[in-house]
């Protein structure tokens, strides 16, 4: 599943193993890796408004494999 169109947007994700979980899924590098990382939209709007970067020992990411993504939809437009 392409998630381009739904990252950085608030939205409702199936995860193959048949949770659904609400949320945004966005990009993060790490040590110049590029990861995508889950958080609830709330989360998400607080670390960005932060700062483009964020310091990640104050922060727990979520990170999130795509495989593991089955099915989105989003909740709200951009």
């Amino acid at each position: 599943m392409d998630l381009n169109l739904y990252l950085d947007k608030h939205c409702h994700f199936r995860l193959a193993s048949g949770k659904s979980v609400y949320g945004v899924v966005w990009r993060v590098f790490v040590e110049g890796v590029e990861q995508l990382v889950f958080s609830s939209s709330v989360e998400y709007k607080k670390l960005k408004k932060q700062s483009n970067v964020i310091d990640l020992k104050s922060v727990q990411l979520n990170l999130i494999d795509s495989k593991k993504i089955i099915y989105a939809s989003m909740l709200e437009s951009a």
